[in-house]
C-alpha cells in the first residue's frame, strides 16, 4: 500500500525504539509513533515518510496503556516522558536497552532492573536556560518538537533555588543585547550554593553589570562567571572570566567533596549518582589497579579510590582536570594512590596496565583507536558507563570478540525524560 503525508492509519504499538518512540512493523513498512506506548491502539496521522520508514503522530486513542498518566507530554521538549508513571518509565528503560543490545549483538542479553530513585522532580544540579529574543532579559526553554523558545518561571526538573533565580531574572526588566548573551547556566549543590555562568559571544555586552549586581545580592551565590562562546555547536567556549566570587562549587558525594567549575563535567542527578557509583565500586576487588578514563571531575575515581592500590584518572578537558587536581589536593592522604593525567585517552592508555578499565565517554562512545588499544591490552575487566545506547551497542559489537558481557544495568538517571544511561560489566574471555 502506498501512503502519503496526512493519511490516517490505525496501529497497535508493540514496543519502543531506542529513542522512546512507539514502534510497529509489517511486511512493508516500519512505523514510528510519537509518544505512543506498548499495547496502545491508536489512530495516527503520517507526518513524514522516508523510504520504508513512516513517522506518525497520535490523533485518537482506541485503547490506552494502563500506565499512561496523561494523553500528551509536557509542552517543553526537555520533559518528554512525563505522561508515563514513574515505575513504568523504569521498566521501559530496561526494555529499550535489552531490545537494542540483543538486536545489535545478535544474542539474548540479560538486563537487570533499572537503577532509579524516588526523586523524579527537582533533581538536576545543572540547568541551562536560553535567552529569549527580547530587549529585556527573559529566560526559557525550547518547546517540544520546535525551535521556538518559551519563557519559563518554574522548571519542574530544577531545584527550588534555581527556579527562584529564574523568576528573579525574568522579572528584573534588565535591558540586554540578546544577540550577544545566549545562555545562563546554573549549577548548585546540596548546600544550596549556586555557580552562575553567563554565556556570551563577547566579553562586553549590554546588561552584564546589572545582572551581576542583582545576582550577587543572593547570599547563596558562590560565583558568577562569563563564558565566551562563539561556536554555535557548543554551549560553552574555552574561556571563562570570573565576574564575582570564585569559579568553584563543592559537590557532596557521600563522604567525598568533589570540586567543580563552570566547565568541568559532573553528573546532573543529585540523588541517583551515589547508587550508580556504589554499583561500580562493588565490581572492583580490593587492592586492584584501576584506570578511570574520561574521568571528568574525577567523581568515579575518588568514589572508588579506597578499593584501588593504584588509580589513574585521565581526561583531556583542562577544566575538568583542574577540578580533579583541586579535589585531590584538598585531601591527598585519602587519595594518595592516585595519578591524574591531562591527556587524550588514546594517547595514554597504550602505556598503562590495570585490572579494571572504567570508561565513561561522551555520547559518541569510544573511538576506533581506543577500542583497538583495549583489544590489544586485554584488560581483565571493563566497566562501561554509557549515555548513548547506540554508540554503546556499536562499541560492544567489537569488544565482545574477546570480552563476555557479565552484567547490564539500566540507569534511569533523568526521570520524566526519554534519556537514560547504561552500566555494563565486561570480563576478558
Amino acid at each position: 500500500m502506498d501512503y502519503k503525508i496526512g493519511d490516517l492509519i490505525t496501529l497497535e504499538c508493540t514496543n519502543l525504539d531506542y529513542e522512546g518512540k512507539g514502534f510497529y512493523k509489517d511486511d512493508n513498512y516500519f512505523y514510528f509513533i510519537d509518544d505512543c506506548l506498548p499495547n496502545e491502539k491508536v489512530i495516527c496521522k503520517i507526518r513524514k515518510i522516508k523510504d520504508k520508514l513512516i513517522f506518525l503522530v497520535i490523533e485518537e486513542f482506541i485503547t490506552k496503556n494502563p500506565f499512561r498518566t496523561k494523553d500528551t507530554p509536557n509542552f517543553l521538549g526537555s520533559i518528554d516522558f512525563d505522561y508515563v508513571s514513574d515505575e513504568y518509565q523504569s521498566l521501559l528503560c530496561a526494555s529499550i536497552i535489552k531490545d537494542q543490545l540483543s538486536k545489535m549483538l545478535k544474542q539474548d542479553i540479560t538486563v537487570n532492573e533499572s537503577l532509579c530513585d524516588n526523586h523524579t522532580l527537582n533533581y538536576r544540579n545543572k540547568v541551562v536556560f536560553e535567552v529569549l529574543e527580547s530587549d529585556t532579559l527573559k529566560l526559557g526553554l525550547y518547546l517540544r518538537n520546535s525551535k521556538k523558545l518559551y519563557k519559563v518561571n518554574d522548571f519542574c526538573l530544577a531545584p527550588a533555588n534555581i527556579n527562584e533565580l529564574l523568576v528573579l531574572l525574568n522579572n528584573s526588566n534588565i535591558h540586554i543585547d540578546y544577540k550577544s548573551l545566549k545562555n545562563i547556566v546554573f549549577r548548585t549543590n546540596t548546600k544550596n550554593e549556586i555557580l552562575v555562568t553567563l554565556v556570551s559571544k563577547f566579553e562586553h555586552f549590554k546588561g552584564v553589570k546589572e545582572i551581576v549586581s542583582l545576582l550577587k545580592k543572593n547570599p547563596y551565590i558562590k560565583g558568577i562567571t562569563l563564558n565566551i562562546s562563539k561556536n554555535s555547536k557548543y554551549i560553552l567556549g574555552d574561556t571563562s572570566i570570573i565576574l564575582y566570587g570564585e569559579n568553584t562549587l563543592e559537590m557532596n558525594l557521600n563522604d567525598h567533596i568533589i570540586y567543580i567549575n563552570d566547565r568541568s563535567f559532573f553528573q546532573v542527578n543529585f540523588y541517583l549518582i551515589p547508587k550508580v557509583y556504589d554499583k561500580i565500586k562493588s565490581y572492583i576487588k580490593e587492592g586492584s589497579t584501576v584506570i578511570d578514563a574520561y574521568c571528568g571531575s574525577g567523581s568515579i575515581g575518588f568514589y572508588i579510590a579506597s578499593k584501588a592500590s593504584s588509580l589513574y584518572l585521565i581526561d583531556e578537558n583542562k577544566e575538568s582536570i583542574a577540578s580533579t587536581i583541586k579535589t585531590y589536593q584538598n585531601n591527598p592522604k585519602l587519595y594518595g594512590n592516585m595519578e591524574i593525567i591531562a591527556s587524550d585517552v588514546k594517547d595514554k592508555l597504550q602505556n598503562l596496565d590495570a585490572d579494571y578499565l572504567i570508561v565513561d565517554p561522551a555520547r559518541d562512545g569510544l573511538s576506533n583507536s581506543v577500542i583497538e588499544i583495549i583489544l590489544s591490552k586485554k584488560y581483565n575487566n571493563i566497566i562501561y558507563l554509557s549515555c548513548n545506547i547506540v554508540s554503546l551497542s556499536l562499541n560492544l559489537m567489537k569488544l565482545v570478540s574477546i570480552y563476555d558481557i557479565k552484567e547490564v544495568t539500566p540507569i534511569k538517571l533523568f526521570p520524566n525524560t526519554k534519556s537514560f544511561e547504561c552500566l555494563v560489566l565486561l570480563k576478558l574471555k
